[in-house]
């Protein structure tokens, strides 16, 4: 168990977060492709971390992050995402008010579900690679939502879909964003 990675050029997988509480759950995680050596984890029972180091150490970044309805000390992250340009802008889907967005690489997450109904169970988020202010989030039964401003607000998706679908995963394609 944990977590590895293979350095390139290379054969063998080095285990990576040893900092890490015992008994992390990971749902996700996701490099940054302007800073190559910052790492984003989300979990279903400690929150987020952030690593600048390629995961040698992470730090937890959960202020603003609600607590979990459950037994867990921070919300459960099902999913994130990173803006290609800036990795300091990151999106964190969640089972407390859906939305979290930070502009500072996770020093304070603020909720960004305008427009959502309440709270709901979000399960993927995906950002549009032509436009980083773009994204869609995908519900577990409650349909789709599209933000153009950031997640400053959102509006749901509603042409040719059933109300009801559960998005379990989502792709912009990258040659055709549209």
């Amino acid at each position: 168990a944990g977590l590895f990675r293979l350095p390139a050029q290379d054969r063998s997988w080095q285990r990576i977060g040893g900092d890490l509480p015992d008994g992390v759950i990971a749902t996700c995680i996701h490099a940054a492709s302007a800073a190559r050596d910052v790492i984003y984890l989300a979990t279903a029972r400690h929150g987020l971390f952030r690593s600048a180091d390629g995961g040698q150490r992470f730090e937890p970044i959960n202020a603003g992050l609600p607590r979990s309805v459950g037994v867990a000390p921070v919300t459960p992250v099902k999913h994130l995402v990173i803006d290609a340009q800036d990795p300091d802008v990151v999106y964190a889907s969640t089972e407390v008010n859906c939305v979290y967005k930070t502009t500072d690489g996770g020093a304070v997450w603020t909720a960004a579900n305008t427009g959502m109904p309440g709270s709901f169970n979000l399960t993927v988020l995906v950002l549009d690679p032509a436009s980083p202010t773009t994204l869609y989030a995908g519900t577990g039964g409650s349909g789709l939502y599209k933000t153009t401003n950031g997640a400053g607000s959102w509006q749901a998706v509603t042409t040719n879909l059933p109300a009801s679908t559960t998005y379990n995963a989502l792709l912009i394609a990258p040659t055709t964003p549209k």
